[in-house]
């Protein structure tokens, strides 16, 4: 049995929303485990385990590196996209740890032999069939251990070292590269500044000399290894609350700087990555930092940014990929290669763990609008980032995570595959990234948010919507996407729903080409005789039969451009038209030049709301999309 990492709090509720205001800017993002939070409560196994745990003998006998001091202020060249990985490709990765680890901190597991090599293997080869990853992501705890559990997993955090943790990592970073896979290691995790929950930044002077020989101890190691082309020096700088204090701020970028010409020292050809918590951290300036280390963005040699914002809840008004993926692009002036460290949303809620108040997810009831765990909210949240991502020229997505964590931990399933090995349909979307080939499912992501409006709200883009990147149009209201990068054949589907049936005329749905001269294709729903009515450059040419009528529930439309041929489908049934002149069955042919044309999704609302819910292109499942 694994360690249950609940909280149970001795604190008032107004206590914990104090501590979640004193690390909102990480919070906006995505703060993960916080192991030094142990249960106030301990089951008798729990603790046989934690004696076990400190009872184990290291299986080599520590070392004590040299400790050297760096100088501080040099200054390095950035990285080019196609550095980021062994071919040359965009970085595709997910965060990782073992699907049948017990604790996310699973290192002693795999060095005691508890996880083998045939299951991390497994675990490898999945990741790489069903995520089409080409990196994975790993975290290294530092101290951790020892201050947790009593334990030496890496170090002691007073300069002793386990060279069987080290040689653990490198029998993994082995394994990964056998099957074809980069590895990027996060070296500082869970360091001694979180000690007892508080936030001691003193450390970073005073214990800078162990900092300094472990990052040479790790570096060391990774310099030899092929499948590693940087490292992510520390996760989320910024969090807790550090980035609202210059004088913090500063200290901690100090370090990082001087701990990165350590690493260059021992490694020069190591590209080095700091990710912010709050994408918009990424560019602020600290004087009190040398020159050339005064933001994460001077400092990293990528642009690394972790972000899970892909709709407009109220939790942090129009920040969703569209908005928050430009203002990256837009600042990064140096051009160095982009990258969303992580991504992605929790598939559904686990109520087993520590929730805190003011989250942008697992929200009390009534504080704000919430955006639910569920496995197609998981999917949207992926597609939305896919997305913008390919949109603004990302070199590199890393999914949060590959698989579930263990239960009991209080940050709710992210996994894109669950722990039973079962991958989400959000892995077949992450998997199409960067590949420009229809996903395993036959889709690729279309998102409204790319669109404009008149008379109605884009969510994340004009204002906060109960709909998770869509699009509610007021009666009268009308909507067109951006030109699509979908080429014949293709379908293109709406989901839409009405709130209230109209007395008259109700929603319209179709696809403009974006030419000179536009072609119009429009579906016009003829509510109170329940027929759908076909609309070619605004003239009606066709017409369905009476069907059972919309109702409120949400509406599938499909409209399939296969070659020159036309044709319709609601709710997964082929709609049939006739012709308005003769009575006739109807088919619609395009002309030859209307058949390679790039098309727009349109919407239109008549004399009643409509809610526009998603929208997604499908194909014939990896074959290319666009040329």
């Amino acid at each position: 049995m694994g360690i249950r990492y609940v909280f149970n709090s001795m604190l008032p509720v107004d206590a914990l929303r104090g501590l979640c205001q004193r690390y909102r800017l990480s919070s906006r993002a995505t703060p993960k485990y916080n192991w030094e939070q142990r249960p106030g409560k301990v089951f008798l196994s729990e603790a046989l385990l934690l004696m076990g745990l400190m009872l184990t003998a290291c299986t080599s006998a520590p070392t004590r590196p040299t400790e050297v001091t760096s100088a501080v202020g040099a200054q390095w060249s950035q990285m080019t996209a196609s550095e980021l990985t062994s071919t040359g490709a965009p970085m595709k990765g997910a965060m990782y740890w073992p699907r049948l680890a017990r604790n996310p901190s699973w290192w002693g597991e795999y060095e005691r032999g508890e996880l083998t090599d045939e299951q991390v293997r497994a675990d490898l080869q999945q990741m790489k069939r069903e995520l089409n990853i080409n990196t994975v992501r790993v975290f290294l705890f530092y101290d951790h251990e020892y201050r947790a559990w009593g334990q030496l997993g890496f170090t002691d955090g007073k300069g002793t070292f386990n060279d069987a943790r080290l040689q653990t990592v490198s029998r993994f970073i082995d394994l990964a590269g056998a099957e074809g896979l980069d590895v990027v290691p996060t070296l500082f995790m869970e360091m001694e500044t979180l000690e007892h929950g508080g936030f001691d930044w003193t450390t970073l002077e005073t214990n800078y000399g162990y900092h300094e020989a472990y990052a040479r101890w790790v570096t060391r190691m990774l310099a030899a290894k092929a499948n590693v082309h940087g490292v992510n020096l520390k996760n989320e700088p910024d969090g807790f609350g550090a980035w609202a204090d210059p004088e913090v701020a500063g200290r901690i970028l100090t370090w990082m700087g001087r701990l990165k010409q350590v690493i260059k020292d021992e490694a020069p050809h190591l590209g080095v990555y700091v990710n912010s918590a709050a994408f918009d951290n990424t560019f602020k300036k600290f004087e009190g930092a040398p020159v050339g280390h005064q933001s994460i963005y001077d400092l990293s040699d990528a642009l690394f940014f972790n972000s899970y914002l892909w709709a407009d809840n109220g939790f942090w008004p129009y920040a969703v990929p569209a908005t928050i993926y430009r203002y990256i692009s837009d600042h990064n002036i140096a051009r160095k290669p982009m990258v969303l460290s992580e991504l992605g949303w929790p598939s559904y809620n686990d109520d087993s763990g520590m929730i805190v108040p003011g989250m942008q997810w697992d929200l009390p009831l009534g504080l704000r609008p919430t955006t639910p765990s569920t496995p197609e909210m998981q999917k949207r949240a992926v597609e939305e980032s896919v997305y913008w991502a390919e949109k603004y020229g990302f070199s590199g997505l890393i999914a949060w995570a590959a698989y579930d964590h263990v239960p009991g931990a209080y940050r709710n399933p992210f996994g894109l595959i669950d722990g039973s090995g079962r991958a989400s349909a959000a892995a077949a979307v992450f998997a199409q990234a960067f590949t420009n080939q229809y996903s395993s499912q036959g889709e690729a992501p279309v998102s409204l948010v790319d669109g404009q409006v008149t008379d109605g709200k884009i969510n994340g883009l004009n204002g906060t919507t109960p709909l998770p990147a869509g699009v509610n149009l007021d009666a009268g209201g009308s909507y067109a996407s951006q030109p699509l990068r979908y080429a014949n054949p293709v379908s293109l589907a709406v989901k839409f729903r009405q709130p209230r049936t109209p007395t008259h005329d109700g929603v319209a749905v179709g696809i403009t080409s974006a030419a000179t001269t536009p072609k119009v294709i429009q579906l016009r729903r003829e509510e109170h005789t329940k027929v759908w009515r076909l609309f070619i450059n605004n003239s009606e040419t066709a017409r369905s039969r009476p069907d059972a009528g919309l109702g409120t529930a949400p509406v599938h439309v499909r409209i399939e451009l296969a070659n020159r041929a036309v044709t319709f489908q609601v709710n997964g049934s082929a709609l049939t038209l006739y012709s308005v002149k003769n009575g006739g069955r109807y088919s619609l042919t395009l002309t030859a030049g209307e058949v390679t044309a790039q098309w727009r999704l349109t919407a239109a609302a008549s004399t009643a709301a409509v809610e526009l819910l998603e929208a997604r292109a499908h194909g014939t499942a990896g074959t290319r999309y666009s040329p």
